[in-house]
């Protein structure tokens, strides 16, 4: 009886995604009126159907970034108005389309260490079943030699009694019974070894179409680019966005450019809405934002 060998072998090395870097904004563009001496009204210019935003949400979301400023003001210096002048436009830009297919990587990954884990508690199952296995093949093969050496001896001697043939006919039928055992045993794990090897090919092709997905990635995103910005020329005036990767960071990114919007220019603490690159969260104002504001809209402490 053979034992049962499991070729099984895989070497995954899944590459790293690559820093995405900073969100830089884009400087604010000097207005041609005194700033905050009228209020600022926004209307929806486009929206690029790939974001999965309707007009109603962004205009949602228009009012919440533009809440912090009119209070800080104390009076209106950025409202929507269906016939605003600045028109507020979704872009789906390179490094939308980096971040869609950053989510889908991470879906991926997820699928892929599930099945990875499920594919580990297989080959679990399969060391136990191998040494269980091998360790009755060692009783069974111990147990047949005894057999066959008392069988032996009988013979040798011209046969044996009829109490002791029958006692040996008795383990004969026994090793019989273990050896049909241990072969059913035998199919049973070659059917598992067959299972955890096609497991590793899917799992070697999952990791394939992955990592070309992060080549893929990396190549799209660089250390630095423009998450939305602010223009005002011969064209009109508008705020474009170019990448957000939930509601909170696009709400964030509309308050920073509606800042612009009001005169603002950058500020230097990191956690403030007016800072050049988006690392804070939230939508409060910090001191030197609300301090900009003052500044820029002349208003008296």
């Amino acid at each position: 009886m053979n034992a049962v060998k499991a070729g099984i072998e895989y070497v995954l090395v899944l590459s790293v995604l690559g820093a995405t870097g900073y969100f830089l904004y884009t400087k604010a563009v000097p207005l041609l009126t005194p700033p905050c001496s009228t209020s600022v009204e926004y209307s929806i210019g486009s929206i690029d159907p790939r974001y999965g935003l309707s007009t109603s949400t962004l205009v949602s979301y228009l009012k919440e970034a533009e809440a912090p400023w009119n209070k800080a003001a104390g009076k209106t210096v950025a409202t929507y108005m269906e016939t605003g002048s600045l028109k507020v436009n979704l872009v789906y830009s390179e490094q939308q389309a980096a971040t869609s297919l950053g989510k889908n990587i991470d879906a991926d990954q997820k699928v892929y260490v599930a099945a990875k884990a499920s594919l580990e508690s297989l080959r679990r199952a399969f060391e136990q079943q191998k040494n269980a296995y091998e360790a009755a093949v060692a009783s069974f093969n111990a147990a047949s030699e005894a057999y066959s050496a008392e069988v032996a001896k009988w013979n040798a001697r011209g046969g044996a009694p009829k109490e002791i043939f029958q006692q040996l006919e008795n383990q004969k039928r026994s090793l019989e019974a273990r050896q049909a055992s241990l072969a059913r045993d035998a199919a049973d794990i070659n059917s598992l070894v067959t299972k955890i090897n096609q497991g590793v090919t899917a799992l070697n092709a999952a990791a394939k179409k992955i990592n070309a997905k992060v080549s893929t990635y990396n190549s799209a995103v660089g250390d630095d680019f423009d998450q939305g910005d602010y223009v005002s020329d011969a064209q009109g005036k508008r705020i474009n966005v170019f990448e957000f990767t939930k509601a909170a960071d696009l709400k964030r990114v509309l308050e920073h450019e509606l800042g612009h919007a009001i005169g603002l220019g950058h500020v230097e603490n990191p956690a403030s809405i007016m800072y050049s690159y988006n690392v804070g969260s939230g939508l409060a104002l910090t001191e030197e934002d609300v301090a900009e504001l003052k500044a820029v809209c002349k208003i008296k402490s």
